[in-house]
């Protein structure tokens, strides 16, 4: 085997020496209620650097490579004074903490039931202060964020009430030989172990080597460089944002005039006149003379250039898109493309959260308050977008018209389980509900089904309404008549009427002067329907002659 180590004994050997490197993730237990009623002091952070060159950024991403967060901790605080850093890491946290928090209980018993009711009274006040915003920004540049859980045993109705304490990375190192952060405190250094009850960590992208890809990485440079353009910017203006005033004086006059036209000079403010002598011959030499010099490069171009191409590169790293009104074209599709990523990214972090919260903070609170774990509910923020909303809608109609149509064409589900997953996964709607397929409304009763037991509602209907939906042989049926059948017959009323208008309205007016009651289905008879005795072309013509 070459000298190598079999698995299964590398194994054994890691179990047998308890290896903290290779042990199960500490899970809620006994020894929770033990370590909640422990507090761990932390060191106040006194110490600043607000200066920052090239050397000492990179040397800080160095130490952080390595696991010592005390010079990029300082770093991170510094960047975070950025106006864009901190205006692209509010509008991050604000597409998923500036929703409305969704929660359920871990089951339909009422004890789960008991402990979400519980846990969601005090959500207002575990969310309420600014320790998961402060936690979710050093976790997004950082890669990590630590809170001590402080649990609160004063509290009505709560044995245990938890508390977030954020921990800062400065006072932070990770041990290679524990695989733990580490907390530098007052009395300790402690071991942050997520899920014990005492300790909360944030780590989107894992605990081990996650802070790796913390967002530090890829901003610091352009932070720096960032304020660089602006330094560069404000001395360019100092220079060539005033224009420089030259003056000319004889080469051979009055000392005293020349000293006094230079004072005059020098003294000039925004709204200055002057009266200047002049020799005989503009060109002579003779007189004085006072004009402005300005700078007509676009040299001042580059420094602009340069913010905004820094600013590009953190809104990127930390936001995952440009800005919308940075896309190039005026494109309504690149701009939907990049809400998209956007609205990804919040449920992202959404997702990261939603566990953390769960195993290290909910887990612990059903533990210490109702002896079981498992009756932890879950609780999230609800990012679902607007346009996401209306694509359900969509695919909804979409469904319903499907089904409609196939029910129409004779074809249906054999089992309505089968077909409500299939619907799920096939068109998107993940919640979509269980399936009953049923007659459609106003459907004719299929034979060998039961009739209706009368107890169905009626619909009332006036005159008008009969004439759209009865046709001319279903009223002549009616009064007893025989039908005329071919088109017209089945044609609906009104649509009889509509056709046959200018004839039933001459039938109308011959009839006007009639002693005997009409005929109340004469109207629906077609124009040619009447006695055979009148046909013209029997040969018996009834006209008299005019001759």
């Amino acid at each position: 085997m070459n000298g190598g180590v079999p698995f299964a004994e590398l194994a054994r050997l890691a179990a047998a020496s308890k290896d903290p490197a290779f042990a199960l993730p500490v899970t809620t237990g006994p020894g929770t209620k033990q370590r909640a009623g422990l507090v761990y002091r932390d060191v106040p952070l006194v110490t600043i650097q607000n200066t920052w060159s090239i050397p000492d950024v990179r040397g800080a991403l160095y130490a952080h490579l390595t696991g010592v967060f005390y010079a990029s901790g300082m770093l991170c605080d510094s960047m975070l004074g950025d106006d864009r850093v901190t205006a692209t890491l509010n509008s991050r946290a604000a597409g998923w903490l500036g929703r409305e928090t969704r929660s359920r209980p871990a089951n339909d018993s009422a004890a789960a039931k008991e402990c979400h009711d519980a846990w969601m009274a005090w959500w207002p006040r575990l969310t309420g202060d600014s320790a998961i915003r402060e936690t979710f920004d050093y976790g997004t540049l950082m890669g990590f964020g630590h809170d001590q859980l402080i649990w609160d045993t004063s509290q009505r109705g709560l044995d245990y009430a938890p508390r977030l304490r954020p921990w800062h990375p400065v006072y932070t190192y990770y041990d290679w030989t524990l695989r733990r952060f580490m907390a530098i405190g007052q009395d300790a250094t402690i071991p942050i172990t997520p899920g014990d009850g005492k300790w909360v960590e944030y780590a989107p992208y894992g605990s081990y080597r996650g802070w790796i890809r913390g967002a530090i990485r890829p901003c610091a440079e352009p932070w720096l460089l960032r304020h660089y353009g602006f330094r560069d910017m404000a001395r360019f203006g100092e220079v060539h944002g005033n224009p420089t005033r030259v003056g000319y004086v004889p080469m051979v006059g009055d000392p005293v005039e020349r000293a006094a036209f230079e004072q005059a000079l020098a003294a000039l403010g925004a709204d200055a006149a002057m009266m200047i002598p002049r020799g005989v011959d503009l060109n002579d030499g003779l007189g004085y003379d006072y004009k402005l010099v300005e700078a007509t490069s676009k040299a001042w171009e580059v420094h602009p250039a340069q913010i905004d191409r820094c600013d590009m590169a953190i809104v990127l790293a930390l936001l995952m898109v440009n800005l919308t009104t940075q896309v190039e074209g005026g494109s309504y599709g690149a701009a939907k493309v990049q809400m998209d990523v956007r609205s990804q990214g919040s449920q992202l972090d959404n997702a990261t959260w939603r566990r953390t919260i769960y195993e290290q903070i909910a887990r612990p609170f059903a533990y210490l308050n109702f002896g079981d774990a498992d009756l932890a509910p879950t609780t999230w923020w609800d990012v679902t977008g607007t346009s996401e909303y209306a694509d359900n809608s969509r695919q909804f109609q979409a469904v319903g018209t499907a089904i409609q149509a196939m029910k129409q064409g004779g074809v249906g589900f054999k089992n309505t389980a089968t077909a409500h997953v299939w619907i799920s996964e096939t068109f998107g709607l993940s919640n979509f509900p269980e399936l009953e397929l049923v007659e459609p409304a106003g459907a004719m009763p299929v034979e060998g089904e039961a009739e209706p037991d009368g107890d169905e509602p009626k619909l009332e209907l006036t005159p008008s309404d009969i004439a759209i939906v009865v046709t001319v042989d279903e009223a002549r049926a009616s009064v007893g008549l025989p039908p005329i059948g071919g088109v017209d017959g089945a044609l609906t009323v009104a649509a009889y009427k509509a056709k046959y208008a200018t004839v039933v309205a001459d039938a109308a007016a011959a009839d006007a002067g009639a002693t005997e009651p009409t005929d109340p289905a004469a109207a629906l008879a077609p124009p040619d329907e009447g006695d055979p005795e009148d046909d013209p072309e029997d040969g018996d013509d009834d006209v008299e002659d005019d001759g």
